[in-house]
């Protein structure tokens, strides 16, 4: 059996390119630290925010101000990094269902979907 091949930079870019043609669902990549590294169209269409806007800032912009306080986006990086994944659904305050997938920081980076 051949092995797999190994991604070229052309299938990267292709992949970025179907990434920012979505518009019906917020994809965002977050570093290891919760800031906002990459966004797509459609993050910008439901979040109102430009990638120019937004793009370095903490990914708890998106939580409810009690929420931050009880140190719920630290709690949940904290139990991507212990755990592999910190995987969670939210009302947001845009009023829709917010899935959060927080892969293991150290890793590659988190993405979160917002339909």
């Amino acid at each position: 059996m051949d092995p797999a091949p190994q991604p070229s930079l052309r299938t990267e870019q292709q992949l970025q390119m179907l990434i920012d043609s979505v518009r019906d669902y917020a994809i965002f990549l977050l570093d290891s630290r919760g800031r906002i590294i990459t966004w797509n169209q459609g993050a910008q269409r439901i979040k109102g925010y430009t990638f120019d806007e937004i793009r370095g800032r903490h990914f708890s912009v998106f939580y409810p101000r009690e929420d931050i306080e009880s140190g719920k986006p630290e709690y949940e990086l904290k139990v991507a990094a212990q755990e592999g994944r910190f995987a969670g659904i939210r009302q947001s305050n845009i009023s829709c269902v917010t899935s959060v997938d927080l892969p293991d920081p150290a890793g590659p980076s988190a993405r979160v979907l917002v339909p």
